[in-house]
């Protein structure tokens, strides 16, 4: 970049600056700029600028009033973003959140009422098993006999506990 462009870049973001300041109500901020950095970065710039002084002044007084428009500009974009922001995304962004969380409350209820209800299956004792009848080893008969009523009843088979 041309020295004489970095220092005219200088002034435009100086006054830029001061716009921002001034919309934005900082006032001390705003006259510091206006009484000490934009005359420093204006002289500096014009030191640097080939011209009469003049020219110089023209240059500056079109820059001065590009960049309030650009400014004013700016200002009305997010004054008409910010009222559709307020009036028509943010009330639909609240229903939907809130259906979220409603459906979010109603699972967080139903496994609520799923875990309540295993917690009293686990607290409430089970009924005890019959015993299983014990029969000696070498008792064939009766290992017969209770394979013959067992299997039809469960449809499987299942191994005999030795007496």
């Amino acid at each position: 970049m041309h020295l004489q462009d970095s220092y005219w870049e200088k002034v435009v973001s100086d006054f830029r600056r001061l716009c921002i300041l001034r919309r934005q109500r900082r006032r001390e901020e705003s006259e510091a700029m206006l009484r000490n950095e934009l005359p420093r970065s204006i002289a500096e710039w014009s030191r640097q600028q080939p011209g009469d002084a003049s020219a110089k002044k023209a240059q500056l007084d079109s820059m001065f009033h590009a960049e309030q428009r650009r400014i004013e500009d700016a200002w009305l974009m997010q004054d008409v973003l910010s009222t559709r922001l307020t009036e028509d995304f943010l009330p639909a962004l609240c229903s939907r959140v809130s259906e979220e969380v409603r459906k979010a409350m109603a699972v967080a209820d139903l496994l609520g009422a799923e875990t309540r209800a295993e917690n009293r299956a686990v607290t409430t004792p089970a009924p005890e098993p019959e015993p299983e009848p014990r029969i000696s080893f070498d008792d064939i008969p009766s290992i017969l006999d209770l394979l013959m009523v067992e299997e039809p009843a469960k449809g499987k088979r299942r191994p005999l506990s030795p007496a």
